[in-house]
């Protein structure tokens, strides 16, 4: 079981304002682990960080830059991804701006590799930088390698498991077995890696986004949002100081800007999913 939770603000889109954060949201910020909002870190974010605060919500982690479009799939999705990642705030203006705000600062393995160099010659004030696995092979075990290479360092880093980017990541080598098959393999290298930290003894910090949406191209199978699964998630998470994320993109036109009426049923489809979360012990 999660220590807290947070959630992202990718659920309401691109163009989502803080008060659809908290619409869609109201069942999770009455839970006693709710811990706060990743917001995805657009270049108007401290606009919306502005109407955040007149909100009364608390920011918990700030998303940025995910590099390397070229895994992100068919032309479409490496097109997209690159309009995604121009409209990021630029990796040092996020560090410079939120880095030393008392939440965490999140990037891909391969974007930070990129600014791996920047962190360490300028010897930036980072509270806590989390470093997210991409969907290209190997990308988990390189990012406990970043992680480790950052902390000797002296950069206060640690781990941000997304369970879908590694689960896409078998879809990407060919891999056409069932969804239920391909999680039994995200889980063992979950698992893999887990007991490669403890064996060492080594206490870099783990947190795991967990991706519950309806945008199929980021999000686990809905035939996986099973107690099986949450169970396996929560046997995953049952770590001191670890906090699980939850992401939860829709799909179509609703990744860029949602309706009321798909709000109202985002909103109810975030109650049963935290109800089951709650009952097979994820949070």
């Amino acid at each position: 079981m999660a220590e807290r939770f947070m959630v992202s603000t990718d659920s309401s889109g691109v163009l989502g304002v803080p008060g659809h954060w908290k619409e869609v949201w109201e069942p999770a910020m009455k839970h006693n682990k709710f811990n706060g909002f990743e917001v995805i870190s657009w270049l108007w974010t401290c606009k919306l960080l502005e109407k955040a605060d007149k909100e009364g919500l608390k920011i918990g982690g700030f998303h940025g830059k995910t590099g390397n479009e070229l895994y992100s799939g068919n032309f479409t999705d490496r097109f997209l991804t690159k309009v995604v990642n121009i409209i990021l705030m630029p990796t040092m203006n996020l560090i410079d701006n939120f880095g030393n705000n008392g939440g965490y600062v999140l990037l891909h393995e391969p974007e930070i590799r990129k600014h791996a160099n920047d962190l360490g010659k300028n010897r930036r004030v980072i509270n806590d930088l989390r470093i997210e696995n991409h969907p290209n092979p190997g990308s988990l075990e390189r990012t406990y390698e970043v992680v480790r290479e950052l902390r000797e360092s002296g950069i206060n880093a640690g781990l941000m498991v997304d369970l879908f980017h590694l689960f896409n990541e078998f879809i990407k080598k060919g891999n056409n077995d069932r969804p239920r098959v391909i999680w039994s393999k995200v889980r063992k290298r979950v698992g893999n890696l887990l007991d490669e930290i403890d064996s060492k003894n080594d206490p870099v910090p783990v947190s795991f986004h967990v991706p519950v949406g309806l945008n199929i191209k980021d999000s686990l199978p809905t035939t996986l949002l099973t107690k099986e699964v949450f169970r396996d998630i929560a046997r995953m998470t049952n770590r001191k100081g670890t906090f699980v994320v939850l992401e939860n993109q829709q799909g179509g036109l609703n990744m860029i800007m949602t309706t009321e009426k798909s709000r109202k049923r985002q909103k109810d489809r975030n109650e049963g999913l935290l109800n089951m979360l709650v009952k097979y012990n994820v949070i």
